[in-house]
């Protein structure tokens, strides 16, 4: 079974959230496809929450606050970073 999910953006503050998972063993017994309906389900409801929770907290931001919280994210904050001043100067017309 691989789950995979993908968000659609649907506006700046709202998104489309899909989600499947493929299976090719027990396929004529539906106890076992409401088992993992169940729990596939389960497991993309926490990160409904947790997207919901993080779009509530950025909602309330007026400018974005970039900080490092592990070193993997050095890489994708450095670059907001850098669009973010890219995007001044150009509203600057500079």
């Amino acid at each position: 079974m691989t789950p995979r999910a993908r968000r659609a953006p649907e506006s700046a503050s709202s998104t489309h959230y899909f989600w499947a998972f493929a299976r090719n063993f027990r396929l004529g017994e539906p106890g076992v496809t409401e088992f993992l309906r169940a729990n596939v389900g389960r497991t993309f409801d926490e990160d409904k929450d947790m997207l919901e929770a993080q779009q509530r907290n950025l909602g309330s931001v007026v400018e974005p606050v970039f900080s490092i919280a592990v070193k993997a994210d050095v890489g994708p904050t450095q670059g907001r970073r850098l669009l973010a001043s890219l995007l001044q100067a150009e509203s600057r017309g500079s």
